[in-house]
């Protein structure tokens, strides 16, 4: 299936197989020896059997969590890679911020569901997430508006410049900018 995905056109699909591959043989893995243990569980009593089930659980939670994690890098990469071959202009910064950002949240959710799959209550988590959220919310209003504000073309984080004799790069912060000469001796912002 793998080689009839590579000879199509299309580069979703080989990024959604190459994603997979190993994740799920993971999953098969665990969900087959958590099988093979629950009929030894049948055999013999002990109390150890008894973690089989949530830890199953969790590696199911984090296989998936893994193949995410891994799809969304692939899928960066394929579009980074396809957008630059067919000579469009693109934005590798903010497709690599936006590609951090959903990974962020995969493993946050996946952390949480897996705290929950072993007992813990994740409630008094999420209410304090909440708070923090607006805090987090607040502090990065400026952040995005600096991010998107008064940028009429997409740039990337370092771009040269040249000012009559004086060449240099210019270095993208979060706020404002840093003039750098080629040398390094001046700075001009």
């Amino acid at each position: 299936m793998y080689r009839q995905f590579q000879e199509t056109n299309s580069y979703w699909n080989d990024t959604l197989v190459d994603a997979i591959r190993t994740p799920l043989r993971i999953v098969i893995w665990v969900i087959g020896i958590s099988y093979a243990i629950s009929i030894v569980q049948a055999e013999k009593a002990a109390t150890i059997f008894a973690a089989v089930g949530p830890l199953r659980d969790v590696g199911v939670i984090g296989g998936i969590a893994w193949f995410l994690v891994r799809f969304i890098t692939r899928c960066e990469a394929s579009y980074l890679k396809h957008k630059s071959g067919a000579g469009e202009e693109i934005d590798q910064t903010t497709a690599h911020a936006i590609a951090q950002l959903l990974r962020l949240s995969v493993i946050i959710t996946a952390a949480l569901v897996g705290l929950q799959t072993l007992g813990y209550k994740v409630s008094g988590v999420l209410a304090f997430g909440g708070i923090g959220g607006i805090a987090v919310g607040f502090a990065a209003k400026d952040f995005f508006a600096n991010f998107f504000g008064g940028h009429d073309s997409p740039r990337s984080a370092v771009q040269c410049w040249r000012l009559g004799a004086i060449a240099g790069q210019k270095h993208r912060r979060y706020r404002g900018e840093n003039r750098l000469a080629v040398d390094g001796s001046a700075n001009l912002g």
